[in-house]
């Protein structure tokens, strides 16, 4: 008896799922059936059967279906970017870097919201020696509306800290940040533990682990208003205003003196 032939797989079957789930799951979204994802989230049953259905009916018999798809879907539904990125703003899911681009200085976004990483045409203009890929590609911004990518620079080293890594930037005409650092490097360095509030990530580095701390919102204050006063230091003022209290509030002054005390000193960090 002859066995029957196995069927062989489309090797652009794999990729191309891939790169669909990679693109929902940056946006939130639940990568079969497409609707904004929670813990609680329930695909329908209708469309989560179409969909199984549809992905496990791409094989090497099927060719054309890859061609029908590959049309209606540009490259710019596989390239995200997050919409605090695009505007310049940092979010609870971003982790801003004072760090070099190039061996230039650079504020970095680390964002999960972005499917790719991503370099200001500011920044990308003074890296003369980084090898540009010209590729004109949009990417898609959450919420709504399309940036548009001239190319891609390669192989670009940037630092964290003490720690260099090399990456591929897309070009984009950002404002605020010089690099954007979306899923693409953060997959590559997962398994890695991230603390959203203090701001700081741990992940394998040359087979150790390194703790990589971000800023802190107050640590790049847009404006800075100072304003100094003189107060006059009078112990007898200070004591005939004690004097004046109300006896409950004294009472309660006179019982914890150690914090009522004038300072002697700065208060700590």
């Amino acid at each position: 008896m002859v066995a029957a032939p196995a069927v062989k797989q489309s090797s652009n079957a794999d990729p191309k799922l891939q790169a669909i789930k990679a693109y929902r799951r940056a946006l939130g979204l639940c990568y079969k059936c497409g609707a904004k994802w929670s813990k609680d989230h329930t695909c329908h049953p209708e469309v989560l059967l179409a969909v199984e259905a549809l992905w496990d009916s791409f094989d090497s018999s099927e060719a054309d279906c890859f061609e029908i798809l590959e049309k209606p879907v540009p490259e710019q539904l596989f390239v995200a970017i997050s919409k605090a990125a695009a505007l310049g703003a940092s979010t609870a899911r971003t982790i801003r870097f004072a760090g070099t681009v190039g061996g230039h200085p650079a504020l970095i976004l680390i964002d999960s919201g972005s499917s790719s990483s991503f370099l200001s045409e500011s920044l990308a203009a003074q890296l003369s020696s980084a090898v540009i890929t010209p590729q004109s590609t949009q990417v898609q911004v959450t919420g709504g509306g399309l940036l548009l990518s001239s190319g891609i620079l390669r192989n670009v080293p940037w630092t964290l800290d003490t720690c260099t890594f090399i990456s591929d930037f897309r070009i984009l005409p950002l404002s605020t940040f010089d690099a954007i650092v979306g899923m693409d490097w953060l997959a590559a360095f997962s398994p890695m533990h991230v603390h959203w509030q203090p701001k700081w990530f741990s992940i394998p580095y040359h087979g150790a682990s390194v703790l990589l701390q971000g800023l802190d919102e107050e640590e790049c204050p847009g404006q800075l208003l100072l304003q100094l006063c003189p107060v006059p230091d009078s112990s007898a003022a200070s004591s005939s205003a004690a004097q004046e209290l109300p006896v409950e509030i004294q009472a309660l002054v006179d019982s914890f003196p150690d914090l009522f005390s004038p300072p002697v000193e700065l208060p700590p960090s």
